[in-house]
Parts: C-alpha cells; structure tokens; sequence
C-alpha cells in the first residue's frame, strides 16, 4: 500500500514538473509550436522645426504618445527626424533620410513629406496629420490593430551593459515555428528622449548586423554591436528589430531601456 502511495506521489510531482516548464521560452525555441506576440513598429519621418508654417508633425508626435500610453509594450515608436525643403531639424541624420527614401521606393516611389510613419516597415503607411491628434490617433489605430492579433515566429532577448565611458549592446535571436528563415538583419537603433512633451522617441544611432543567411527552426544566435559612448545619447532605449534583409519587413521588435 505504501509503494502504491509513494508511487503516486512520484507521478503527481512528475506532471507538474512538466507542466511548470514553458515550452516556448526563449531558452528552449524548439518546440514547433512555440511563436511570440508580434510587438509592433512605427517609425515616423518628421521635422520638428518651429518655424514650419503648420503643426502636423506635432499633432502626430501627440497621437503617438496616445498611442503609446494605450498599447504600451505591445507596440515601440521611434522618431526619425529629417530635413525637409528649407526647414532644417537638429536631429537630422544621413542614416534617417537613407531608411526613409527606401522605404518611400518600396512602397510608392516619389511619395515623400512628413510627417509620415511606415508601420512593421511597409506593411502600411499612414501620411500627414489632419484635424488635430485625435484623428491622426484613429487613423494610426486602424493600420496597427490588425497586426496586433497576429504572431511572430521570431523572438529577442536584448542585453545592455555599461562601462564608465561606454554602453556595449548584443542580443540572442531564436528562430521558432517548424522552418528556418532566410536573409534576415538584426537591427540596434538608440532612441534618446530629449524633451517630456513631444522628442520622447528621437533617433540618434542605427546598428545593423551581418545579413544573417539562414538560421534554422529551434536555433538561436548571437549578435554583437558596436560599443557607443554614453555622451552620445541621453538617457533613452534601444530598440532591437529583426527584418527582412532589404529592411522592407519587420518580423519582430522589442525595446529595453538604457541602464
């Protein structure tokens, strides 16, 4: 009777052993099941010169707060601030415009204006800002809930780590799902905030890996950047993205904070 007891009690701890084990961690990407919540990227194109002549770029600055205080982690917003014309924005980057104009040629060559967001790269786009945030929000609301039901068969596990003079990234990429991906980049792009009201978000560093030829269903990688100094960013987070390697497609996204 005792063994019978025993063996009983050996049984019921066995199946909750197993139960207590997620099987799709990051740590272990090879079950065939396994997918993550697709986090989802806006990245808007704006100029934030006072002396343009309308606010739109502002009203979409305020709609993305909005937005970001409603979805939170679900989605990450990043500003890349551009020149436009003869308004010239402190924030302005060759790597920005470069991001900008591909994008533009993939989804309607000679499109070009801010304020303007390509939302997972060019799976949509919304253009302009109209009647004040409320409705530039709506718009915005309407290409991403979509895509939030969806999965990922990517995940990403940042790491940040600091010296006195320096701020060194990496991050373990999993490929999951049943097959393997091809011709991917990982991204590291810095984001500063410089003000409370409106540049939450701003540009200021882009990182890219190697293009990554193949990784395998249930494989993980590492990927390294480039050391940075701490003075070259406010205090701010980094935003790791895995795309496609034309950069056109956003597979996954995460954003973990400057320590």
């Amino acid at each position: 009777m005792r063994f019978i007891f025993n063996l009983w009690i050996f049984i019921s701890l066995l199946v909750f052993s197993c139960k207590d084990i997620p099987r799709d961690n990051l740590l272990d990407p090879k079950n065939p099941s396994g997918v993550r919540s697709q986090v989802i990227a806006l990245e808007s194109f704006v100029n934030t010169n006072e002396s343009i002549p309308f606010d739109y770029n502002f009203q979409l600055l305020a709609a993305l707060n909005q937005l970001e205080n409603k979805y939170r982690d679900q989605i990450v917003i990043l500003e890349y601030h551009r020149n436009v014309q003869n308004y010239l924005d402190p924030f302005h980057a060759i790597e920005n415009e470069a991001l900008y104009t591909k994008y533009v040629d993939i989804f309607d060559p000679g499109s070009k204006g801010v304020p303007d967001v390509f939302i997972n790269g060019t799976a949509d786009r919304v253009q302009g800002a109209y009647d004040g945030s409320g409705s530039t929000r709506i718009r915005l609301e309407q290409s991403i809930e979509p895509l939030l039901i969806k999965n990922s068969l990517f995940a990403i596990e940042p790491r940040i780590s600091k010296s006195d003079a320096d701020y060194e990234l990496s991050a373990t990429i999993a490929r999951l799902g049943k097959s393997p991906a091809k011709d991917i980049l990982v991204k590291a792009v810095v984001i500063s905030r410089e003000d409370e009201q409106y540049l939450r978000r701003v540009v200021k560093l882009i990182f890219k890996s190697n293009v990554i030829s193949e990784i395998e269903a249930g494989e993980l990688k590492e990927i390294d950047f480039p050391l940075f100094q701490k003075e070259d960013t406010h205090p701010g987070s980094v935003v790791f993205f895995i795309t496609s390697e034309d950069e056109s497609s956003i597979f996954q996204s995460i954003k973990a904070d400057l320590p």
